[in-house]
This record gives structure tokens, sequence and C-alpha cells, in this order.
């Protein structure tokens, strides 16, 4: 099921940091302090890895989405969207 930004704001942290998925590899990270951070799952060269998107919310639920999109954009044409974060 798709994160609403309702659905975010009512998270609360606990303990242990904890995942809550979006869709198509996308993430939020909540941490034991209360922060939350936007990270995209993928995979390259049959290699998983992730990216960071930046925190919520200075990164709203729909940014994170279209940088996502932008990613899978990349990814399709077999760019890895790490190294051409670095150029």
């Amino acid at each position: 099921m798709s994160l609403t930004d309702a659905k975010i704001r009512t998270l609360k942290p606990s303990d242990k940091p904890f995942k809550v998925s979006d869709s198509h590899g996308l993430y939020l990270l909540v941490k034991p302090g209360g922060s939350r951070h936007w990270y995209l799952k993928y995979r390259i060269s049959g290699k998983e890895s992730r990216i960071a998107l930046g925190t919520y919310p200075a990164i709203s639920l729909s940014d994170a989405r279209q940088q996502r999109e932008g990613i899978r954009k990349m990814l399709a044409l077999n760019i890895n969207p790490v190294q051409q974060r670095g150029c």
C-alpha cells in the first residue's frame, strides 16, 4: 500500500529504526530519535544498493516520488545513480 502524508505524520518512533515502504523501492526510515529519511532501494548489475534522497519533511512524499522516477529512468539506461551524483 502506498504512503500518504497523513500516514507519515502519524508515524511514531520506536526503540529501533524501522522502514515504511511506499512503492518501487522507495521507503522512509524512521529512527528512534524521530528523524525520518527517504531512501530508494534498487538493483544494478545484479547488486542491490540504496541511495539517500533526503529527510522528511524537507523532502516531501511527492518530491521523493519524483526523485524515484528520475532514478528509475537512469537505471533503465544502465546508469548508476550514485556514480551520476558524484559527477
